[in-house]
């Protein structure tokens, strides 16, 4: 049996043709599979933000993934390059080829795999398109071929299937691994759930988390209350807890009484999506690199280097009048070295707070911060929809990470 992300299918409206193949990857495909549906993506153009989303994200340790773009109704034709989706109440125009859409996934997930990662994706990739209520018996168009079209006819024996397209990818791409590593296989699926776990706190959230968000905002405010009572303090909490959002909103707080805020991530894409939602000019947004350059400009080339990664903090230290915050936020703040983590000090106040948000299972880098955020208290700990609770001692100050 598949792991699926999430376990059961959220019980509310969904297009049965996503609960049927839901249902037949989960039963069929052995438990070397991760699924994961609904995934939320974005991409610009010329500025302009275009959401998307991939029905099926399929990853086996034995290939790579292939992304599912799943297509209902009961037909599907194409007129002058135009698709319909056919059912009981007539056609419906698509916006694109379901084969063209499955294939933007595909393509963004390598890249942000990459970007999260720093190193290229070693296995196959790919894409397919499912009709799981008819059988395609010839390509709709010559952009589809039947080599990654998943039909009515292959339902019933769907991990053969998904083999055989992973085959066809690999043949395709002649470099690709035939074996993602153990630590390759870890870093994959810590990006996809990093990615998951983003969407919620963008608020891209699909319309059967409501219910849930409602808890999540109430044990979010409940945990911004409670920080106020500290300074400097760690947060831990695994994907889809809430991390960013606490910080997002403790940030719209701070502004809102007056103060100044700055966001600090290792991930640009992240610093990115944050920023669209930090829009006051008392507040500032960065991954690390962008931070530096920003104040220290072309001076960055002569900042040392340990492990691969820049070092900033001596060339910070000693500029004058540097702008310092009431608050400053670390996200994701396991992908932080020891100087980076002294960075986010020199930024604070005297009076200012400090609030690092961690999740030590998606330490991809496998970085450590050490002792350099200050912070000698032991963490909180987010619990999904359930509040937090704060550590004993028996959590190490000096973290290995």
């Amino acid at each position: 049996m598949a792991i699926m992300h999430p376990a059961q299918i959220p019980e509310v409206y969904h297009a049965y043709s996503e609960v049927k193949f839901f249902n037949a990857c989960k039963e069929q495909l052995s438990d070397k599979y991760h699924v994961f549906y609904s995934v939320r993506w974005y991409s610009t153009d010329n500025g302009v933000r275009e959401d998307s989303e991939c029905d099926f994200l399929i990853f086996n340790p034995d290939y790579g993934f292939l992304c599912v773009e799943v297509k209902g109704g009961t037909g599907m034709r194409v007129e002058d390059g135009v698709w319909y989706l056919v059912d009981h109440n007539g056609e419906r125009k698509l916006k694109r080829s379901p084969y063209d859409q499955a294939e933007q996934s595909m393509r963004f997930f390598k890249r942000y795999y990459e970007d999260e990662v720093e190193a290229q994706f070693s296995g196959v990739y790919g894409c397919a398109v499912a009709y799981p209520n008819y059988s395609i018996n010839v390509p709709i168009t010559v952009g589809s071929p039947m080599e990654t079209t998943i039909d009515l006819s292959a339902m019933n024996n769907m991990q053969k299937r998904v083999t055989e397209i992973f085959r066809y990818f690999r043949a395709q791409r002649r470099g690709a691994s035939s074996f993602l590593s153990p630590d390759a296989q870890k870093k994959f699926i810590s990006v996809v759930n990093k990615r998951i776990a983003l969407s919620i706190s963008a608020g891209a959230l699909i319309q059967d988390k409501e219910r849930e968000l409602l808890e999540i905002n109430r044990t979010q405010d409940t945990v911004i209350d409670l920080l106020a009572h500290y300074p400097k303090a760690f947060i831990v909490g695994g994907a889809g807890t809430g991390k960013t959002w606490i910080g997002i909103k403790k940030i719209i707080r701070c502004v809102g009484g007056g103060g100044n805020a700055l966001y600090l991530c290792y991930n640009k894409a992240l610093a990115e999506n944050v920023s669209t939602l930090i829009s006051d000019n008392h507040a500032n947004c960065y991954n690390i690199d962008s931070y530096a350059y920003s104040l220290l400009g072309d001076k960055v080339a002569t900042a040392p280097e340990q492990n691969g990664c820049k070092e900033y903090s001596a060339l910070i230290g000693i500029l004058p009048n540097l702008q310092r915050y009431d608050l400053v936020i670390v996200d994701e703040g396991q992908d932080f070295t020891e100087d980076w983590a002294f960075c986010a000090n020199l930024m604070v106040k005297d009076t200012g707070s400090l609030y690092v948000f961690y999740d030590e299972s998606q330490n991809i880098f496998r970085r450590n911060f050490g002792e350099k955020f200050f912070i000698d208290s032991p963490p909180f700990v987010l619990r999904y929809t359930s509040g937090i609770r704060r550590t004993s001692t028996d959590m190490p100050k000096s973290r290995q990470i």
